[in-house]
C-alpha cells in the first residue's frame, strides 16, 4: 500500500505594499510512503537559514533526517521542529575523523546522502573587505570553512565507498565561480569578504576531485551554488539586486533545497562532479 501527501509553500516578500504581498516562490512536495524504505541525510549547518530548507524539503520526501549543528542555542531553539538534531563541531579537525566514523559504524541510521551545509566563521569575517585584509583572519576562515568542509568531504566518501553507494552536496556560491558584482553593495554596509570568494572556488574544484576518484565506487559528489538567498536584507540591496539578476529578486531558501533534493536523489545517478548553478541567471551573463 502506497500513501501520497501533498504539501504546498508559499514564499512572500516581506515588504507589505498595500495589503497585499509579493509572492516569492512557490515549492510544491509530493511525499510517498511504503515500498522502498527510508534513506537517510546528514545535513551539516542543519538549523541555519538554508540549511533548515533542506531539512524540511528532505523530511518532506520521506528522508531520515539528521541535522548537524555546534551551536547548542540553535540546537535547543529548533528541538521543538520534527528534526533529529545531533551536536557536531565541524571546525574540532582533532575529531572530525572519529566522529564520522561513529557515525557510519554505530547503531544510528547510516548515512545514504551528505549535505555540507555550515557556515563557521570567526567574529570579524563579515566586516573583512579588499585592501584591509588581515593575514591571521585570512587563514583561520580559509581553515574553518574550506579545509574542514574538504575534510569531512574526503572522510564521507571514504566510508560511503566501503559500501559502494552514497551522495554527498556541498553548498558552495556563485561567488566561487565569479568575482563579486560589487555595486549591489552601493550604498549599504554590506559586501563579501575577500576569502570566501576563495573557499567556494575551492570546494567546488575538490568536489570534482572527489567525484572523479570515487565515481567508480558508487559515491557521487556535487555542488550546489546559491545566488542571494533573502534574509531580511535592507531594501537599498534588495533593489540593487534586483536590478542586475535577470529573474530580479533574491532566492528563497527552499528554492536551494529543490535542486539538492535533486542531485542527492535517484533521478541524479548519472551525475556527479556537476556544480549547479542556482542564481536566477546571475552566471549566465
Amino acid at each position: 500500500l502506497t500513501q501520497a501527501r501533498v504539501s504546498f509553500t508559499i514564499w512572500v516578500n516581506s515588504k507589505n505594499t498595500g495589503n497585499s504581498f509579493s509572492i516569492l516562490a512557490v515549492s510544491t512536495t509530493i511525499e510517498m510512503s511504503g515500498g522502498a524504505p527510508k534513506k537517510t541525510v546528514y545535513i551539516t549547518g542543519g538549523l541555519g537559514l538554508i540549511g533548515l530548507a533542506i531539512c524540511k524539503k528532505f523530511l518532506v520526501n520521506g528522508y531520515n533526517c539528521i541535522a548537524l549543528e555546534q551551536h547548542e542555542q540553535k540546537i535547543e531553539s529548533k528541538n521543538k521542529d520534527n528534526i533529529q538534531i545531533e551536536s557536531f563541531d565541524v571546525t574540532d579537525f582533532e575529531s572530525i575523523q572519529q566522529n564520522i566514523n561513529m557515525i557510519f559504524n554505530s547503531d544510528r541510521p547510516k548515512p545514504d546522502v551528505w549535505i555540507n551545509c555550515a557556515y563557521p566563521k570567526t567574529t570579524e569575517f563579515s566586516k573583512s573587505r579588499e585592501g584591509q585584509l588581515k593575514q591571521k583572519e585570512w587563514r583561520d576562515n580559509i581553515d574553518i570553512q574550506l579545509n574542514s568542509a574538504c575534510l569531512i568531504s574526503s572522510e564521507v566518501a571514504s566510508q560511503m565507498a566501503k559500501r559502494g553507494s552514497g551522495a554527498i552536496v556541498n553548498v558552495a556560491s556563485i561567488y566561487g565561480m565569479r568575482a563579486p558584482r560589487l555595486q549591489i553593495y552601493n550604498d549599504t554596509d554590506l559586501g563579501t569578504p575577500p576569502a570566501y570568494t576563495a573557499i567556494k572556488a575551492g570546494l567546488i574544484n575538490y568536489s570534482r576531485q572527489l567525484a572523479s576518484f570515487y565515481a567508480d565506487k558508487g559515491v557521487r559528489v556535487n555542488c550546489v551554488s546559491p545566488g542571494g538567498v533573502f534574509n531580511q536584507q535592507d531594501e537599498v540591496f534588495l533593489e540593487n539586486y534586483a536590478n542586475i539578476v535577470p529573474i530580479g529578486r533574491l532566492a528563497a531558501a527552499v528554492e536551494i533545497a529543490g535542486p539538492v533534493l535533486f542531485l542527492c536523489s535517484d533521478d541524479a545517478s548519472y551525475i556527479t562532479g556537476v556544480n549547479l548553478p542556482v542564481d536566477g541567471g546571475w552566471t549566465a551573463q
